[in-house]
């Protein structure tokens, strides 16, 4: 029996066609992540709902541009997939009579790809299939290009109280205050870098050490290293290192072009594209083929591909033909995720919370009360890209396999990515997430843990069709991305108090300000952003000085500036648990006088004193 038809509604039934205030679509756009020219349509069609990307492109007179892809029967907004979950859908048809149907008869989008194939086959009917234009990008992927400059470095150098212990007066005793560094202070410039400058550094928001590369491509290590983090060795007892040390691997005199660091593993990749990695390895996250509890000097990490074959062993190392080459590489608490220079996804450990992306945790028991998970032990490539139907349901993007990826990030036990961009400059690069969903850090406004890739709806809107995203960052429970034009948007939460931030939202107090930011970073409980002009803002949790506000407080609601690094210019911050680092800018007399006016710790000031010696300014 045909429904019966609706009554058309007229003005003289309601209010309806009074046009909408520009606040209210102002608001509407922000909290539904559509444009204001759709939340106008959504309006003006009174409740029935947008029209689907599939309908729309049929009735333009030439193909757009590459949508997103999306699943099929999906609508193009937060509020259709709303309309198409909440109302009842019409009845579908048999395949038998779609065959029949003539041009003029409309199907429901679902009804429309499951008959796909008769449609296509008539040249009278609309085509009811979105096809999606390959995307070239730019290829291949080097690493990452950094402007060197001097390490500076605020939060305690005692790793052994990071985490455990409050510091309490040590904070403010000026004996100490070459250990527990309140404010950004140049660290160990003429002595153990000898003036050679930093090209970049790496920590992450679980970790306790850090990692410096100078320009001459040589690495080094410093901080907790309770699990062998820093591959000093078997002979190396020491589970805190204050001080930066020269590390050594099988990369012999070969440069370092990337780093990253979990809670208690390190990698580093050299120039060969060839991954190395040191630390704790229960988890399967070192990537070198085997379970292991530690590797104490750093060992060859490779693919699954590689160890098939045996690519991985040390005998093979300078064997390009066939190797992966990795090119980028983020660490989280207990895994790793890698680019390499064709822009795929390779992950491995732990499998917990969706952390490596390949669909399922594989939860099972290995004894009556413990559990276990399909860790992986060498890295796995990840080529499915999803988005989620009106039930939740994960839909692979139709160009899935072809995706590349340019930039990564990782938190405790989630991690981001931003695409590669194309060659054309027409296709906005679009933005994945997955892991564990805590506090909204993944940006899909709910919290829940996401086993594959996902693609953040909220950056796939006209919005950033020119002020594209061009850098993620993870902090333990929350993420950053930076786009083009500087500004930066938040999610997820990072202090013990307030609410979580469930989508992206702009920083607006640096966006209204006209800031401009050039590097983000967030860790543990600590969010910093730098500006092209030499401002530097943090706001969170620093119990260990790690805002480096100096004698000022140890926690902020809001973006506050650091006073230290006034005009000075920032050209990478890296936040981690317990203590931030940054690459200052050194280049003009102007930048020099500048860096004066910090204060400077070397190595003699902590040698024969115990600790109590203070540092000079």
């Amino acid at each position: 029996m045909p429904r019966p038809k609706k009554k058309v509604r007229t003005a003289k039934d309601n209010d309806s066609n009074k046009q909408p205030s520009q606040a209210n679509v102002d608001h509407l756009s922000k909290m539904l992540g559509i444009s204001e020219e759709q939340v106008k349509a959504m309006l003006a069609a009174q409740g029935a709902g947008l029209p689907t990307a599939t309908s729309r492109a049929s009735r333009r007179s030439a193909p757009p541009p590459a949508p997103a892809a999306a699943p099929k029967g999906k609508g193009s907004s937060a509020w259709a997939d709303f309309m198409e979950e909440e109302m009842p859908e019409q009845k579908k048809k048999s395949s038998s009579d779609d065959n029949n149907n003539n041009a003029n008869n409309k199907t429901d989008d679902h009804t429309a790809a499951n008959t796909a194939d008769s449609t296509t086959a008539s040249n009278t009917e609309e085509s009811t299939e979105v096809t999606v234009e390959a995307r070239k990008y730019i290829l291949p992927l080097e690493p990452l290009e950094h402007k060197p400059g001097v390490l500076a470095q605020t939060g305690t150098l005692d790793t052994k109280l990071t985490g455990r212990e409050k510091l309490g007066t040590a904070s403010s005793n000026p004996a100490l205050s070459h250990i527990h560094l309140d404010s950004p202070t140049v660290f160990c410039r003429e002595s153990i870098f000898q003036n050679v400058k930093i090209q970049f550094v790496a920590t992450s928001s679980t970790a306790c050490h850090n990692l410096a590369v100078d320009v001459d491509g040589v690495l080094y290590g410093w901080g907790r290293n309770e699990q062998s983090q820093l591959g000093l060795g078997p002979d190396c007892e020491e589970k805190d290192i204050m001080l930066p040390r020269k590390l050594e691997g099988p990369w012999g005199s070969g440069k370092i072009v990337a780093a990253a660091t979990g809670k208690s593993h390190s990698v580093v990749i050299d120039s060969t594209g060839t991954m190395y990695a040191a630390g704790l390895n229960k988890n399967g996250q070192l990537g070198i083929g085997q379970n292991s509890d530690h590797a104490r000097v750093f060992k060859k990490s490779g693919t699954s591909i590689d160890f098939l074959r045996g690519r991985s062993k040390q005998s093979l190392g300078n064997d390009a033909k066939n190797k992966t080459k990795f090119v980028r590489v983020a660490c989280g608490e207990n895994f790793t995720a890698a680019l390499d220079d064709e822009g795929k996804l390779w992950t491995t450990g732990s499998a917990e919370y969706g952390c490596i992306g390949s669909g399922s945790t594989g939860e099972h028991f290995v004894q009556a009360n413990k559990m276990a998970f399909a860790d992986a032990n060498r890295f796995e490539l990840r080529n499915t890209f999803v988005v989620k139907d009106a039930k939740n349901n994960p839909i692979p993007l139709q160009d899935s396999s072809d995706i590349r990826l340019a930039h990564i990030s990782c938190g405790k036990y989630h991690t981001m990515a931003i695409e590669a961009s194309t060659e054309d400059g027409k296709h906005q690069p679009r933005v994945f997430s997955w892991g564990s969903g805590n506090f909204g850090c993944l940006g899909h406004r709910i919290q829940a843990d996401e086993y594959y890739p996902r693609m953040i709806e909220s950056f796939n809107t006209n919005l950033f069709s020119t002020n594209t995203p061009v850098a993620p960052a993870c902090g333990a429970v929350c993420s950053l991305v930076q786009t083009k034009s500087g500004h930066v948007y938040y999610w997820g939460k990072h202090r013990s108090v307030g609410d979580a931030t469930m989508y992206p939202t702009l920083v607006d107090v640096l966006a209204n300000n006209s800031h401009v930011v050039s590097t983000c970073s967030a860790g543990g409980q600590t969010v910093v952003c730098s500006t092209e002009h030499g401002q530097t803002v943090s706001w969170g949790m620093g119990p260990y000085g790690e805002l480096g506000y100096g004698d000022g407080p140890k926690s902020s609601s809001k973006p506050k500036f650091m006073d230290a690094l006034d005009k000075v210019i920032v050209n990478q911050v890296c936040a981690g648990y317990g203590q931030t680092l940054f690459v200052l800018k050194d280049d003009t007399d102007e930048d020099k006088k500048v860096l004066e006016g910090l204060k400077k710790v070397e190595e003699g000031d902590y040698k024969g004193n115990n600790g109590k010696k203070k540092g000079k300014k």
